[in-house]
């Protein structure tokens, strides 16, 4: 009776042990909103930052001669161009919600961490985006703007009017007329220059998540450079991602947030390399 006492404690120390380990190392724990400066000149709540800044709900993130990168629950990327400003209006983790008030942005949605749409908005304009990739540019004259897509299609609510805006295709808003058209060869050329962006900033996330995984499992595949390098052969395709994550014994949360964020950039890089593009 003693022994069975004992190995029903040591088993359950076990357990607790493994519950220990799972939370710390392989669930990921999500960051609600956080700001990557890419060049220096931006303000988050009129004061100058730089690196990697927590943000929270109702904060203003403003660029004036920088750039820097809005990623909101690990699973959206918002990538202010110069001279923008936005606001952090609702940070639900299901629906997050955004507000431009001027400038350009980019915006990447990638399915992870929960997040089932995001919405952007401006005084006359909502964005709903389930999984995809799109730039709002706002013009000089108040009121002006244009919307792009870069993959797949978003819902847009222009003044009360509906649009369903497919990739490759522009909506804009100029003195008042609403026209939706393909887009022109320089609108093509600057989404292929914002996927571009997209991809670094996509990088960036992947390391963020990375360095959350325990030493002992990132040293089984080699040093730091080691496993940087194969990562770039993953994202040139060289690499069957999910093959990789086939051979582990366990379904593990966050690599398999790597192994999604590592197919989308396998994706970007895809039709940044197509000459059709």
């Amino acid at each position: 009776m003693k022994i069975v006492k004992i190995s029903i404690v040591i088993l359950l120390i076990i357990i607790i042990i493994v519950l220990i380990v799972y939370l710390k190392f392989f669930k990921s724990n999500v960051v609600d909103a956080q700001l990557h400066v890419e060049s220096p000149e931006v303000n988050v709540n009129n004061i100058p930052v730089s690196g990697n800044i927590k943000l929270k709900e109702n904060d203003i993130v403003e660029t004036s001669n920088g750039l820097a990168t809005i990623i909101l629950h690990e699973s959206i990327l918002i990538a202010l161009d110069k001279n923008t400003k936005v606001s952090l209006s609702d940070l639900k983790n299901k629906h997050p919600k955004v507000f431009q008030e001027s400038g350009n942005t980019w915006n990447k949605f990638i399915r992870i961490s929960g997040v089932e749409d995001y919405t952007l908005t401006t005084s006359n304009t909502i964005a709903s985006i389930r999984g995809t990739a799109f730039g709002l540019i706002q013009g000089n004259t108040p009121g002006d703007w244009k919307g792009l897509v870069g993959e797949n299609e978003i819902d847009y609510n222009i003044d009360g009017h509906d649009f369903i805006l497919e990739k490759n295709y522009v909506v804009d808003k100029v003195l008042g007329k609403i026209e939706k058209r393909p887009a022109t060869s320089e609108e093509l050329e600057y989404i292929r220059k914002q996927n571009a962006r997209i991809v670094s900033e996509l990088k960036y996330l992947r390391q963020l998540k990375i360095e959350k995984l325990p030493d002992l499992l990132k040293e089984k595949y080699g040093t730091d450079q080691e496993i940087q390098q194969k990562l770039e052969e993953a994202d040139q395709g060289k690499i069957d991602v999910d093959k990789v994550i086939s051979k582990f014994p366990v379904n593990l949360p966050l690599l398999n947030e790597i192994a999604k964020i590592t197919k989308e950039i396998q994706s970007l890089n895809q039709e940044l390399n197509d000459k059709e593009y």
